[in-house]
């Protein structure tokens, strides 16, 4: 056996001491997994740098068509209220349409308007011509028939000969009442 005289630590140690064994492991394990850290942070900085730089080039690009957009949306704006002023002034309109519809209707052939007169407040003047005397009371008829003229009254006829020609034309007036003021009246 051997005595040892020198002090403890001074002495010679053992070369694999487990102690010293497991520090060793553990700050290889933490310096190698410092070092891929910092590779993974430094790679995902430049990534975020070279995304950070493709979206300020993007929004170089768009800032330009944000003006275009507003002109757009400023333009479709307009075009909405054009087509809403349209339909009101068609609904202005149809009413008296609708009316000049059913009277057309209700004419019978051989009768000419000379003149036509709608008032706002629903009554409607007429003047034509006629070669037949009866065509008169047929449309006075019909337009009763319809259902939106009230009160059809005839005012005046006339005849008139041609010396010429020896036709005779009815010369007639007559006024009709829809029973309502038209809507564009208000307006």
């Amino acid at each position: 056996m051997r005595i040892n005289l020198l002090p403890q630590e001074y002495r010679p140690q053992p070369l694999i001491n487990p102690k010293r064994l497991f520090l060793m492991i553990i700050s290889g394990v933490l310096a190698l997994s410092s070092i891929g850290f910092a590779f993974f942070e430094y790679t995902s900085i430049n990534a975020n740098k070279r995304d950070l730089q493709s979206i300020k080039q993007q929004l170089t690009a768009l800032e330009s068509k944000k003006d275009l957009l507003q002109k757009a949306e400023a333009l479709q704006q307009e075009i909405e209220k054009f087509k809403k002023e349209v339909k009101t002034i068609e609904g202005y309109y149809n009413q008296p349409v609708m009316l000049l519809d059913r009277m057309t209707a209700a004419m019978p052939e051989h009768i000419w308007l000379e003149n036509l007169k709608l008032g706002t407040d629903g009554k409607i003047q007429i003047r034509a011509h006629t070669l037949d005397f009866v065509i008169i009371s047929d449309l006075l008829d019909n337009l009763k028939k319809t259902g939106i003229f009230q009160e059809v009254k005839l005012l005046k006829i006339d005849e008139e000969k041609n010396e010429d020609s020896g036709l005779t034309t009815y010369s007639f007036e007559f006024m009709t009442d829809t029973g309502r003021k038209l809507e564009y009246a208000k307006k």
